[in-house]
């Protein structure tokens, strides 16, 4: 390696500048403080900012979670496509609509093994490399697993209810699993949506959401027929849902975390929506 190339290396490096440094040993005991134990199924969500200088990236919190977990547990994390979309209804950005016809039909169809996961950072596609991971067959709202319960609850993946009965997020539900927050809030918390399909809350009907669903001969866009309008006022559920019992918080020095029993919060949940079933669409 030539001295520039070295130099190069050396400048990229001093470009970051972090307060602190994290380690894999570190991410395990914050994991243990906040309630992940062995055997749990696991859902992640997490946004690293917060984390300081992560030794290894995302690999650091990927190994710790599996460890914690022990091979008698399985983590879960969501490997969506927007991508898969149909292009007319694009938004940030739109194209312009002469490409409309030229994407639908040049655009490649889904694929558990090779389709690259959108807007989801590093840590998912980081996971996907990982050995042994499975992953659901949805095209837009697939999740990936690597675990005991792997291969179960990836298996089946309903079409029109993403997040309803006949999805990962439902087996993850019937096994009484957890989801855990990591520098993220309620909001991003995908679980939380199956209530509202339990409910069968009017809303779900209305978005009319595209997506490319095969390419027999041609590819094809379907509309699912239930899929939630928006997680935006989650966060007002934080309060009950901690009274309850039901949701565990902590803090890796600046980094929230939270830890929500899925069976439990989606039960009271349903409550609610029982009682108001556009509680989640307004603040």
């Amino acid at each position: 390696m030539s001295h520039d190339e070295i130099g190069d290396i050396a400048k990229a490096r001093e470009t970051f500048v972090a307060p602190f440094i994290t380690t894999k040993k570190d991410l395990k005991q914050a994991f243990k403080k906040i309630g992940v134990r062995p055997g749990m199924c696991v859902m992640l969500h997490a946004a690293m900012k917060d984390l300081g200088y992560v030794v290894n990236g995302p690999h650091d919190v990927i190994d710790g979670l599996l460890e914690t977990l022990t091979a008698k547990g399985t983590l879960m994390v969501s490997a969506n496509t927007s991508q898969l979309t149909d292009p007319a209804e694009w938004k940030a950005p739109a194209v312009p609509k002469s490409w409309v016809n030229i994407i639908r039909k040049n655009m490649r169809p889904f694929d558990t093994k090779t389709t690259l996961i959108r807007g989801r950072g590093l840590l998912p596609l980081s996971f996907l490399l990982y050995p042994k991971v499975f992953r659901s067959s949805h095209p837009v709202k697939s999740i990936a697993a690597k675990g005991k319960l792997a291969k179960k609850i990836t298996s089946r993946h309903a079409f029109d209810t993403s997040e309803g009965k006949g999805s990962p997020i439902y087996q993850l539900y019937l096994q009484k699993g957890y989801a855990l927050m990591l520098g993220v809030d309620l909001v991003h918390c995908t679980a939380l949506h199956l209530a509202e399909h339990l409910v069968n809350v009017p809303y779900l009907t209305a978005p009319k959401f595209k997506c490319l669903a095969s390419a027999a001969a041609k590819n094809q866009f379907k509309a699912m027929k239930k899929y939630p309008i928006t997680s935006k006022y989650f966060y007002k559920l934080h309060a009950p849902l901690k009274a309850k019992g039901f949701l565990k918080e902590s803090r890796y020095r600046n980094c929230p975390l939270i830890l929500l029993d899925v069976f439990r919060s989606v039960n009271y949940v349903a409550g609610l929506l029982k009682k108001d079933s556009n509680f989640l669409l307004k603040p």
